[in-house]
């Protein structure tokens, strides 16, 4: 009976480590997946913000009487809010 006991208190501790070592996994694999996430979210948001930039110099070298309607997304790539903020540098 003995032997029984002992072998069900064996597999049972395998069982744990096994799931401790997939635990440990799982805990690794969801870092490198938020990770890139936001590395896509940063991306989205620059490329957002080259548009904007691009559209504000194509403007500026036009010159004065110049306009151009510009849309960008309401929320990057993970829905985080931003600004945007032009001002007119120098006089």
């Amino acid at each position: 009976m003995k032997k029984t006991g002992a072998a069900s208190m064996e597999s049972i501790m395998v069982v744990g480590f096994v799931m401790l070592i997939f635990m440990a996994i799982f805990i690794a694999a969801r870092e490198k997946q938020k990770e890139a996430e936001q590395q896509k979210t940063f991306l989205d948001a620059q490329r957002i913000c080259h548009s904007v930039a691009a559209n504000i110099n194509t403007i500026s070298e036009q010159g004065d009487g110049y306009y151009l309607y510009l849309s960008v997304r309401d929320k990057p790539y993970g829905g985080q809010d931003y600004d945007t903020l032009v001002y007119k540098q120098g006089g």
